[in-house]
């Protein structure tokens, strides 16, 4: 049952849940939707970018989206979730 006293470690596994890992299967990859259309493409391009914005608008998922499309043309992608690691001093 759902208390006060556990409402924190409920909305922790929930926001867990729902986040982009570095698997971007078959069914990310359909519903994906660029907020800008061409912004894929301009990422995808040999120089270096920034991508920067608030929690939910998308940044892992694009970057997972990327990363799928990468790896189907040959490329090895190295996907490094620094969330994992935001405990460690």
């Amino acid at each position: 049952m759902l208390h006060r006293d556990n409402l924190q470690s409920f909305k922790a596994a929930l926001s867990a849940a729902l986040r982009t890992t570095n698997q971007a299967d078959d069914a990310l990859s359909d519903r994906f939707v660029e907020l800008r259309p061409g912004t894929v493409a301009t990422l995808e391009s040999a120089v270096n970018h920034l991508i920067t914005g608030r929690r939910g608008v998308g940044k892992s998922t694009t970057l997972a989206v990327l990363q799928r499309r990468a790896e189907e043309r040959g490329a090895r992608v190295i996907f490094v979730d620094v969330e994992t690691h935001k405990a460690r001093s």
